[in-house]
């Protein structure tokens, strides 16, 4: 890809140097290396095309060949633009304009200097990455790829959706009677089941009884012609049941081609080639498969269509085109797949329907994505719509996509280089675009993409390419002409997701359509999609080659295109702004020199300035549907103009002669418009002014493919002709007459173009031009208005190829004659306006291929054709505005001609009734005469168609002269060798040397980016105000000079480090193959010992076998395979478990085949499918096959599933890493009804629930041992046969505590305590403190290390850095879920994926770690979200030492604890007193506090320079003043004063401008200073705390927020704003503002007046983002009017609602997404069950004073879903009821202060799920009725429930009583009672 750039600019290169161009001296010796080093690199490039997806190292070096390239053409491009600035000024100008052109070139030979060295550099490691990437590349992904394909042999018919009719459709082809052999090419794109299709139908018993010669081949991409063929010749000796010939191993093709004849000739036989690939394949082997006569077939599946027509041509075989899935079918297979044949639930239906329509009807998509939806959470919409919004990254990401990925991509990468970039392009159109087709072809060649080729237009072969891409399956058809030719074009949408990405990848272009666009370090094109917004808050290096803008809103009137790109938009090529909202020509575009293709299609652009002329590489004019009526004469200069397209329509609902305006020339430029030799298309120009001079100039245009010509007049006929004549290339031919009356005289053509295919005539016509009959190519005609007297028909019905015919008032003759064979492939006929038409015949035989006739306006045709009945292949038949006569014959049931169009499918009669189409279907023709409704028509108002024809050098600074040299050196090494570092990451723990290298190169990154930031930091300052003084002004700028050169020496001493470094990397390069794993067997056998254990050994195990077993033998010998999955995190004994669960004597006899395989984290695929084939012939006590070690993985999988297709078999997969193990093995598996069974051990969730959910099997989570089995296992291990010590005990459970219940932990930690003298306590204290250095330093925990480091080890390296963030935490730390997530942010951790925020990616890494086993959930709120998370702690210790080997932070918790070096991330644990407050902090980045007593003050602390910051988190710290250091932070994105006791936040907080997180929750802060408006990076704005009076129940006001600025619209990027008060003066306006903050997820408002109700409503559903949103009124009595929200959004998962409500707002029952809800405060008046019960996924109601009604009902079958509801202070309530079949699911139910409800919830007992009741100061007659043992009438409605309380406010207090207490006291009040002093959260938002 990167040889496309390459040899465009070679191209450039060479023009350059032939042109003797005054380049400044030297630099042409420069340009000559250049171009010669690329000559040499281009060879090795072509290499690389095919390795860079599998070598990321490699892909580095492409790219950065790719970007030189870039820079180079850049460079000759601004040369040749000053150059031809200098020449255009005057003579008076001429000297300023040659020192500025000076100047210029100068800057431009410095670059060329600069770009030489980078050549240089990249030449030097060509050769070295190349043949290490080779190397590399060899082994692993072909394989993989293979696997998955070959798959589909595998598959049962039970798994398949809508195969039933192209399986019948190709048995009959191969069933058809035809002695001769037949080829069949089942051709279809890649994911469709071309193979799955195939093997079906081999399988089926008709096929194997007809074909007992069968064999199947995989061809594939690379095959090898000698293996194929002795494939082939093994597999027909094993039908006919003899050995094949030993030398066929040594036999040739030849050889081997004539054994297979000999075997084949007398047999009927069926050859399958599986995925052949290319033409040359099928003829290599299609001379050894015998025409013997016996009715032999040969199959063949491919991807490529060309090799599907050839295949079948010479034998006359059918191509079997496979279809995508329909619609309904899809649908099917997506819910049989996601839901495991459950319906989709409603609520999710929309957004999965959404997924499926990206899927397009492919059916390897449909399955991969549903896999991976199977294990989402179905209660979570916002997960599912995440999926369907950023498709293309969830296929970026998704490990269980990654086959479906590499099946697609495989169709691109065997594209030729040059076809690349083209279908690389059509990603820059919109999703679900259709493509013109030759706007496509134009914007290739503008691109300079398409080739020339020797006696070819560059269209001409930009077509050829199109077609190939058709031909490959790449892209589909949208639409065609009526002559059958493209007219759009698309490219499926997951197809497209897939090439974004490599377009992505590769920076070839860049798509802008929405907020979170993820900018590359430099834009060459650029595709804008709905918005200019975010356009001018990015900060992106524009470098544009191409400007496109697709469904703008914005105008671009006042909005120049120069002011969104400067100066960046000077070298554009392509600028197309086709539909966009503009009415005048930019005047900036006639500046652009370069420019080669520009499009004003369908504006409302009216002139074209004079100035157009500068435009002198101008290829393409694209001004159809402006309002563009002349050109200027100027528009001549444009000599390589190749495109001239100028026109409109105007027609309402038949076209008139005037329905086109075309466009007009001067007199003088029409007598000159000869000069434009390159035109090839000029439509449509105005012939009524100087038309005679203006026809013989066309004559020269003799590269004119398209012609139209408006407004012509008779007399300039015969000029006209003699310039048609002349046109030899001509395609297509438009003529239409100056009126409908005139004449249009071109009888005089002798020689018309040959090729001519295409002809429109619009005027009179004396006769029809003998000429006509001749044109053998001509496809379409349009005859209007031509009022011939003689038949037309006579003279056209010969014409071969015409398709298309169409008549408007052609003729005045009462009959038209269609003879017998005319016409004989015509498919569509037009008739309109033929006023003395009386009879239309249509003899047997003529228009045999006619699909569609149409006939309006034909006032005296009172008759349906005669002879319509033959019409055979007729789809449609349209009347329009045709005599009633004529239809009412046509109706059913009674009409007398209805029989002759009761063949035909469709038949229509239309009517023009004002301004509209009224419609009527064959069924309805009766309905129009007998009612004036429209209900029987379908109405329309459209218009008949019928009758139409690198940031850091760009953006942040200016380096000084050699500087940026030295920074692109460091990016570039950089950036090389961080590819390097992803797989060094994985060796390092094993190679010390490797390790030292790591480091050095992690330093140098460090270094580098805090010189850039220093850099940035002084262009900051400088460009500050407030130096009054002149003097001071001065005295910065000499001491930031001074800074720059500091800076700037260190540069380049960095380079230096790098270049030594680099050289390092090069000889690791070559021992990365053969560098040691440390996975090797000196530590990995220890893992197996858990095989070996004995039942001694084991604690706490028996419960789990038992269930286990269960789970085995449950359903005997008939029920399906099921998999059972155990996972947990390492060392927790999964291996141990399911080993004893296999040798259980019970297990054996139910099994009489098992087998074990050991997976673990480095197995190769093909080794594992070997080995599980080995180990179940070993286990049958059967012979190994010959020839085992050279099968494919396809051959060894059937191997498997046929030893096990009738056996009752288990297999364990034990200790299973990746999701393609599973996949690789899984079909080889059978489903055979015999109750087989598969186990697998995993340590992560997802593949365990992925393997178990297609199979409805089990997922056992295995937990860590009960305290009671830790300390049995402990005490077992420590003190063999004896029991604790008594003075032990303490520290010994202190130990055992660290462990967290993990076995191979304690046992590890008992294996060195046994060792121990028990009498030394002190020892045994000091392991208790010091766990983290004895794991260390302890050889005996060196297992634990490896096995838990083993996880660690397993993650990808974006995921390496988050899960060290940990260790910085304190022990036993609660970690909130969001709290961590901003961290991460802050820290650059988070990579930006396309359609996802970042916190969205975050939150899928979070997700990824808790599936690895590796964080747990520490606490979830009501609805099910994670909250709070925690870390193991000995997991926690091994990241402490992997943090501090690699300096990634420091933890201080105490005097004696050593810093690092150099400290880049800081956290400080109970004290400050660490004695090293004098330790340079320059690069600290990073300062977090936890537990820290003292005052704080950063400069008494860190008096060095810490003004690199960009993540404090102070939560918790004794703060009461904001630290005034912060404001200095200019690099800060995360601020944290959470719960301190700061009051006032200053206003040069401003100052922060990077600043991203603003956390003051808890914080005393009610106002924000004005300044804090200039934060635009600000994504979360939390300031709000808590305030009661009474410690009890939470009060109206018991939250507060912060008064909200005037000007809160600005902060465009906040996410979550919470909470504002809006009841001061301005609050119309604020809340006004709030609407335009497109980004906010989370909004709270406080203290909302009623009178602004509507203006939120407004605002609210502008905020399309919108998850999270609290109101609250002024007051408890005021009122919240929400009542104007008409669409609200779907994805709203929580609604707070404080205050009265007139009534229930009508959209909240809307909300399908609503998880939680309260509403406090409402006083309804009519119960609001009613509007709830209905919600979906709602799962946390609650009710505060919300109704006064005195009943709640809730309906049987109603809140399926609710598992929390709480009632508060329902004042007049007296009954609750519930109905058997309501609320399902419900968990908790809380009810309090309800003074009248002296009655248990009737039906409560119907509850069976309810875990926890809840009674708070209810009254004592409904305690006393729940007593138990039969004193309370009640009891048994709650006697499931395990936990009932009654829970009373006293004495500053809650006094918590038991269901057991209620008895023993005689008042309920009284009694046993638990004591809490702390405040009911219940209500809290």
């Amino acid at each position: 890809m990167a040889e496309s750039p390459v040899l465009f600019l070679l191209d450039k290169l060479t023009c350059l140097l032939q042109e003797e161009v005054q380049l400044l001296r030297g630099v042409r010796t420069e340009v000559q290396f250049i171009k010669d080093e690329l000559e040499r690199l281009k060879a090795i490039l072509r290499v690389a095309d095919a390795l860079e997806d599998k070598d990321p190292e490699l892909k580095v070096w492409v790219k950065q060949v790719r970007d030189v390239a870039h820079d180079m053409e850049d460079a000759i491009d601004e040369f040749t633009l000053r150059l031809v600035n200098h020449h255009a000024h005057g003579s008076l100008r001429h000297f300023a304009s040659y020192i500025n052109a000076l100047r210029a070139r100068h800057r431009i030979a410095s670059e060329i200097q600069e770009i030489k060295g980078r050549v240089e550099s990249i030449s030097k490691g060509r050769r070295s990455i190349v043949e290490a990437g080779s190397s590399r590349s060899n082994h692993g992904y072909y394989t993989s790829r293979l696997d998955c394909q070959g798959d589909a042999l595998l598959l049962e018919e039970a798994d398949l959706v809508g195969i039933d009719n192209p399986k019948k459709q190709v048995i009959e082809l191969l069933f058809k009677e035809e002695a001769r052999r037949v080829v069949i090419p089942i051709y279809g794109m890649g994911g469709l089941g071309k193979t799955t299709l195939a093997k079906q139908v081999c399988e089926d018993p008709k096929v194997k009884k007809r074909f007992r010669m069968q064999a199947w081949v995989t061809v594939s991409q690379s095959f090898k012609m000698n293996e194929l063929l002795r494939d082939l010749v093994q597999q027909l000796h094993n039908v006919i049941g003899k050995s094949a010939p030993e030398a066929i191993g040594t036999m040739k093709s030849d050889k081997l081609k004539e054994v297979i004849k000999n075997l084949l000739q007398q047999n009927r036989y069926l050859i399958v080639l599986d995925d052949v690939w290319r033409v040359n394949a099928w003829d290599a082997v299609k001379h050894a498969l015998p025409n013997n006569s016996y009715g032999s077939r040969v199959m063949l599946t491919t991807r490529n269509k060309e090799v599907a027509a050839s295949s079948c041509t010479e034998l006359q075989g059918k191509v079997y085109n496979l279809e995508f899935l329909p619609q309904q079918e899809a649908w099917s297979l997506f819910c049989k797949k996601t839901f495991q044949g459950n319906p989709c639930p409603p609520h999710l239906e929309d957004c999965c329907r959404c997924i499926l329509k990206k899927c397009g009807g492919l059916p390897l998509a449909i399955v991969a994505i549903s896999g991976s939806l199977a294990t989402k959470n179905k209660s979570n919409i916002e997960e599912w719509e995440i999926v369907c919004r950023s498709f293309s990254s969830e296929i970026e990401g998704n490990d269980k996509l990654e086959d479906m990925k590499k099946v697609l991509s495989l169709s691109f990468n065997d594209l030729p280089y040059y076809l690349k970039s083209c279908l690389l392009y059509l990603t820059i159109f919109p999703e679900f675009y259709a493509i013109e087709h030759m706007r496509l072809i134009r914007l290739w060649i503008a691109e300079g993409f398409v080739n020339a080729e020797e006696g070819k237009t560059i269209e001409e072969v930009a077509e050829a390419y199109l077609k190939e891409l058709l031909n490959r399956s790449l892209i589909q058809v949208v639409e065609k002409s009526s002559d059958g030719r493209m007219k759009t074009c698309r490219v499926h949408d997951l197809l497209r997701d897939i090439i974004n990405l490599k377009s992505k990848d590769q920076n070839f272009a860049t798509v802008a359509k929405e907020q979170d666009t993820i900018w590359p370090e430099r834009v060459r094109r650029l595709s804008v999609i709905n918005s200019l917004d975010n356009i001018q808050q990015n900060k992106t290096s524009f470098q544009l080659r191409s400007l496109l803008l697709f469904a703008l809103s914005d105008s671009l009137d006042h909005f120049p295109i120069s002011s969104l790109f400067s100066n960046s938009c000077r070298l554009l090529k392509v600028l197309d702004l086709q539909d966009a909202p503009l009415e005048l020509f930019p005047a900036g575009i006639v500046n652009l020199y370069h420019l080669k293709y520009l499009s004003l299609k369908n504006t409302k652009v009216k002139n074209i300035p004079n100035s157009i002329k500068k435009l002198q590489n101008l290829e393409t004019l694209d001004l159809k549907h402006t309002y563009v009526t002349e050109l200027p004469a100027e528009i001549l200069g444009l000599h390589r103009l190749r495109h001239l397209l100028v026109y409109r329509y105007e027609i309402e609902n038949y076209a008139h002669i005037h329905s086109r305006h075309g466009f007009k020339l001067s007199t003088l430029a029409s007598a000159s418009i000869g000069c434009m030799q390159f035109l090839q298309k000029l439509c449509f120009i105005e012939a009524d002014q100087g038309s005679r001079d203006l026809m013989t100039e066309l004559g020269k245009l003799t590269q004119l493919r398209r012609l139209g010509i408006r407004k012509m007049r008779q007399e300039d006929g015969a000029a006209l002709c003699s310039s048609i004549q002349k046109m030899i290339n001509l395609r297509s031919l438009s003529i239409t007459a100056i009126e409908d009356d005139e004449i249009i005289d071109i009888q005089n053509i002798a020689r018309p173009p040959q090729y001519l295919q295409r002809l429109y005539l619009s005027g009179r016509l004396e006769k029809l031009p003998e000429w006509i009959p001749s044109l053998q190519n001509l496809v379409r005609v349009y005859l209007k208005w031509s009022r011939l007297e003689e038949d037309p028909l006579v003279y056209l019905q010969d014409l071969p190829n015409l398709i298309h015919l169409e008549f408007l008032q052609v003729y005045v003759g009462e009959t038209l004659h269609f003879k017998a064979k005319g016409f004989p492939s015509l498919k569509l006929l037009g008739l309109d306006a033929l006023d003395e038409l009386k009879y239309m015949i249509v003899e047997e035989g003529a228009m045999p291929s006619l699909k569609r006739l149409i006939m309006q306006r034909c006032g005296s045709l009172k008759q349906v054709p005669s002879g319509i009945e033959h019409l055979t292949k007729l789809k449609s038949v349209d009347f329009f505005d045709m005599p009633d006569e004529l239809i009412k014959a046509l109706r059913p049931n009674g009409g007398e001609d209805y029989w002759r169009v009761e063949h035909v499918p469709v038949v229509y009669s239309t009517y023009w009734m004002s301004d509209g189409w009224d419609v009527y279907s064959l069924e309805t023709f009766g309905e129009r005469e007998r009612s004036s409704t429209l209900n029987a028509a379908t109405r329309s108002h459209e218009l008949r168609t019928l009758w139409k024809l690198g940031p850091i050098l760009e953006n942040k600074m200016k380096l000084f002269t050699g500087v940026g040299e030295h920074v692109v050196h460091l990016k570039e090494g950089l950036e090389l060798i961080r590819a390097f570092l992803r797989a060094a990451d994985e060796l390092e723990e094993s190679d010390e040397e490797l390790k030292i290298w790591v480091k050095q190169v992690r330093e140098v990154a460090h270094g580098t980016e805090d010189l850039l930031d220093e850099l940035e930091l002084l262009q900051t300052h400088n460009h500050t105000d407030g130096f009054s003084v002149s003097f001071r002004k001065f005295s910065c700028c000499i001491r930031n000079l001074k800074a720059r050169y500091r800076i700037a020496s260190e540069l380049k001493d960095m380079n230096c480090r790098m270049r030594s470094i680099f050289s390092d990397h090069k000889r690791y390069l070559s021992q990365e193959d053969t560098a040691p794993h440390y996975t090797g067997n000196t530590w990995h056998d220890q893992r197996g010992d858990a095989l070996l254990l004995d039942n001694t050994d084991l604690v706490g195990i028996d419960r789990h076998k038992k269930q286990f077993i269960r789970w085995l033998v449950k359903g005997g010998s008939t029920s399906s395979r099921k998999v059972i999955s155990v996972t947990g995190m390492g060392g927790l004994g999964k291996t141990t478990l399911v080993k004893k669960v296999y040798d259980d004597p019970e297990v054996k006899k139910h099994f009489r085949t098992r087998t074990w395989i050991t997976v673990s984290q480095s197995s190769n695929i093909e080794e594992l499918v070997k080995d599980t084939v080995q180990k179940l012939l070993q286990e049958m006590r059967r012979p190994v096959p010959e020839g085992l070690e050279n099968m494919s993985s396809d051959q060894l999988k059937v191997i498997i599933k046929e030893l096990l297709q009738r056996r009752r078999y288990l297999v364990v997969f034990d200790d299973v890493w990746h999701i393609n193990e599973w996949e690789a093995v899984k079909y080889a598996l059978p489903n055979n009804n015999c109750g087989s069974r598969i186990m697998i051990t995993t340590r992560k969730t997802d593949l365990a629930s992925i393997s178990s959910i297609e199979s409805k099997g089990k997922v056992y989570n295995l937990q860590p041992l009960s305290e009671d089995e830790a300390w049995d296992l402990f005490c077992r291990k420590t003190f063999p046969g004896h029991s604790c010590p008594s003075y032990l005990i303490n520290i010994c459970k202190c130990i055992l505590r660290k462990c967290e219940g993990l076995p191979l932990a304690i046992v590890a930690v008992s294996g060195i305590l046994a060792t121990k003298d028990s009498r030394r306590i002190d020892e045994w204290g000091m392991i208790c403190c010091s766990i983290g250095p004895e794991i260390q330093g302890n050889d005996k925990l060196d297992n634990l290390k490896r096995v838990l480091g083993l996880s660690f080890s397993d993650l990808p390296y974006h995921l390496k850095y988050c899960i060290l963030y940990l260790s910085i935490f304190p022990e036993d730390h609660l970690i909130k879920r969001m709290r961590l997530i901003r961290l991460w942010i802050a820290e650059g951790f988070i990579e930006a994926k396309e359609g996802k925020t970042l916190e969205e990616v975050a939150e899928d890494y979070l997700k990824e770690l808790l599936n690895r086993n590796l964080i747990q959930v520490a606490g979830t709120t009501l609805d099910g979200r994670v909250k709070t998370l925690r870390i193991h702690d000995l997991l926690r210790e091994i990241l402490i030492l992997k943090s501090r080997d690699q300096n990634f932070a420091a933890i201080v918790k105490g005097q004696n604890v050593a810093w690092p070096e150099k400290t880049r991330r800081l956290s400080v644990h109970n004290t400050l007193s660490s004695g090293q407050q004098h330790r340079s902090v320059s690069q600290l980045r990073s300062l977090l506090m936890f537990g820290v007593a003292e005052t704080l003050s950063l400069h008494k602390l860190f008096p060095g320079d810490f003004r690199l910051l960009s993540v404090i988190d102070f939560e918790n710290a004794p703060l009461k003043k904001f630290p005034v250091e912060i404001t200095g932070l200019y690099f800060l994105k995360y601020l944290s004063l959470r719960n301190t006791k700061v009051k006032v936040i200053p206003n040069y907080v401003g100052k922060l401008q990077n600043l991203e997180t603003l956390d003051l929750k808890k914080t005393f802060v009610t106002e924000l200073p004005a300044d804090i408006v200039k934060l635009q990076k600000l994504r979360h704005l939390l300031v709000y705390h808590y305030s009661f009076k009474v410690k009890s129940y939470a009060e109206f006001h018991s939250k507060r927020g912060c008064k909200c600025l005037l000007e809160i619209g600005n902060l465009q990027s906040l996410q979550k704003l919470c909470f504002i008060e809006v009841n001061h003066g301005c609050s119309t306006t604020i809340i006004k503002q709030l609407g335009g903050l497109s980004q906010l997820r989370r909004l709270g408002i406080r203290k909302l007046r009623e009178e602004d109700g509507r203006v939120l409503c407004s605002s609210i559903e502008r905020l399309t983002n919108l998850r999270a949103l609290s109101v609250t009124s002024e007051g408890e009595n005021k009122v919240i009017d929400l009542r104007f929200i008409s669409s609200p959004h779907p994805f709203l998962q929580r609604l707070y609602l404080s205050g009265r409500l007139h009534e229930f707002p009508k959209w909240i029952p809307s909300l399908r997404s609503l998880v939680r809800l309260f509403l406090k405060w409402s006083h309804l008046k009519h119960d609001p069950l009613v509007y709830l019960q209905d919600l979906p996924i709602l799962a946390h109601l609650e009710l505060l004073h919300a109704y006064d009604g005195d009943t709640l009902c809730f309906k049987s079958g109603k809140f399926k879903n609710l598992k929390v509801l709480g009632l508060d202070k329902f004042d007049e309530l007296r009954e609750v009821k519930v109905e058997k079949g309501a609320m399902p699911y419900l968990e908790k139910l809380i009810i309090q202060r309800c003074e009248l409800l002296k009655k248990v919830p009737s039906g409560i007992q119907h509850l069976t799920k309810l875990k926890v009741l809840e009674f708070f100061d209810m009254p004592d007659e409904l305690i006393t009725t729940l007593r138990p043992n039969g004193r309370g009438k009640d009891y048994w409605k709650v006697a499931h429930i395990p936990e009932v309380y009654s829970t009373y406010w006293r004495d500053g207090g809650w006094d918590v009583h038991t269901l057991e207490s209620f008895e023993e006291c005689s008042h309920p009040r009284s009694g046993i009672v638990m004591r809490s002093h702390e405040l009911r959260n219940l209500w809290k938002v």
